[in-house]
């Protein structure tokens, strides 16, 4: 068994662990008594609606659990294997992230927000974004606090920012070739 099989098997039981976490994690997020015994010991009106919340919170829940590993899914198809850190899916960290990760993605129907928890749960295993890899929790939290006005403002900031930087090297490049 060469190293490169090695890896991919350790790979396969990590994504495999994964997957279990999160799945089990949607199951308690469901299942949480102490929220439905607070609803049907209210008011009728209210009970009418809690008799109905566990059939939409699981059709909710497992919504914005698909579109998370949708998301994954594309995300992982993006990015160069030779260039990815294989330990830190192993480590406690990541599994730190992918909770936090699911979490925010369990309370956001915001389809940008959880394209960007994809985003930041697999890019901190690049070799690349090895310094910044210890803030993506905070990237997290922060994320998760925006608004989708928001992120919209952020989103023509950092365009703006591109355009305007593309503009100065354009513009240098002019000035090297004395056009």
């Amino acid at each position: 068994m060469s190293a490169d099989d090695r890896e991919l098997g350790i790979l396969k039981k990590a994504a495999d662990i994964m997957v279990r976490k999160a799945e089990d994690l949607i199951v308690r997020a469901v299942d949480d008594p102490a929220l439905f015994y607070s609803l049907f010991s209210s008011p009728p009106e209210v009970s009418i609606i809690a008799s109905i919340l566990p059939a939409a919170q699981s059709e909710i829940l497992s919504r914005r659990y698909n579109q998370l590993w949708t998301e994954l899914k594309l995300e992982a198809a993006l990015i160069d294997e030779t260039k990815i850190d294989k330990s830190f899916f192993l480590s406690d960290y990541f599994y730190d992230l992918l909770v936090k990760v699911v979490r925010s993605t369990l309370e956001t129907d915001n389809k940008n927000k959880i394209r960007l928890y994809a985003r930041i749960l697999l890019r901190p295993a690049l070799l690349d974004n090895a310094k910044f890899r210890y803030y993506s929790k905070d990237f997290v939290s922060l994320l998760s606090e925006l608004s989708p006005a928001d992120l919209q403002l952020a989103r023509e900031v950092t365009n703006d920012r591109k355009k305007s930087s593309l503009q100065v090297h354009s513009l240098a490049l002019i000035m090297r070739l004395n056009w």
